[in-house]
């Protein structure tokens, strides 16, 4: 059962304290209230993304501590380059609310990314709002569920999120339309360059930086087949990406594997974590 708390009185005086609260501090703390009376939430996390800067959080709360105890030093040290939902920001997604079970790759749960990283938050299922309240900002609101409640968003949890969606983008737009690309990429952290975050460039600077650092060339195909296969698609996943034959990706990643000198997804992920820092 879902753990959906409170009635139609309480969550209508919670987003009431939502509104009171714009612009200010506490607008996000009761967000999260007004999420947990109209859905039921474990945790709540807010990330700003720029132009091809790393994403910044904005909030983190959750009840279980596993939750956030390696976003920093993982997710937006890199590790954020394989989230199913940052593919799906930059695939110029519309605003809008997106289940993880809709867009994480086939193979996701057994990627190195999940076993190494995603596991560890202890979170059991998510849903995104993908906002866009500004020129070339983008925002997510995640919430989550983890071992707290361990229990998965139902379908009318989801149906429930979407009917909130115009208002969420109402308050997003309120709220976080003033940040820029500046405030988010200063100039003083290297913010000149902001072109370049579509994953077509994502994929020729990871190409770059992998040259750059360990002396291997791969070619535009096997770069492409490198992240896919990091972000937990399976081969036949992989081609229908690509547009080409699940064989062909096997020989992508066969010549991948030799010019790395690497026999397994695990080397492969070990050996391209520090390039996909380097990227941020």
């Amino acid at each position: 059962m879902d753990p959906v708390a409170g009635d139609a009185g309480d969550a209508g005086r919670r987003l009431g304290a939502v509104i009171t609260a714009l612009d200010g501090p506490g607008f996000v703390p009761c967000l999260s209230d007004w999420f947990g009376a109209c859905i039921g939430i474990d945790n709540l996390t807010v990330l700003v993304w720029a132009g091809n800067a790393p994403p910044r959080c904005l909030h983190r709360s959750a009840r279980e501590e596993s939750v956030h105890a390696s976003v920093d030093e993982i997710y937006c040290a890199g590790g954020y380059l394989l989230d199913p939902f940052f593919v799906l920001d930059r695939s110029e997604a519309p605003a809008g609310v997106y289940r993880l079970c809709d867009v994480a790759p086939d193979q996701f749960r057994s990627s190195e990314y999940y076993t190494s990283y995603y596991r560890d938050t202890k979170i059991v299922d998510e849903m995104v709002y993908v906002l866009r309240p500004a020129s070339g900002v983008s925002i997510h609101v995640c919430l989550g569920r983890d071992v707290t409640s361990d229990t998965l968003f139902s379908d009318a949890a989801y149906e429930t999120a979407l009917r909130l969606l115009p208002v969420v983008v109402a308050l997003a737009a309120r709220h976080w339309g003033h940040i820029t690309v500046d405030a988010v990429v200063p100039e003083s952290e290297g913010g000149g360059d902001r072109s370049g975050s579509g994953m077509a460039d994502i994929t020729a600077r990871f190409s770059d930086r992998l040259k750059t650092l360990c002396g291997v060339v791969l070619t535009r195909r096997q770069s492409e087949t490198a992240l896919l296969i990091l972000r937990g698609h399976s081969s036949g996943s992989a081609a229908r990406m690509l547009g080409v034959s699940p064989q062909t990706v096997k020989v992508f990643r066969k010549q991948l594997y030799a010019r790395c000198a690497i026999s397994s997804q695990a080397e492969l992920f070990a050996m391209m974590m520090p390039i996909l820092a380097r990227l941020s």
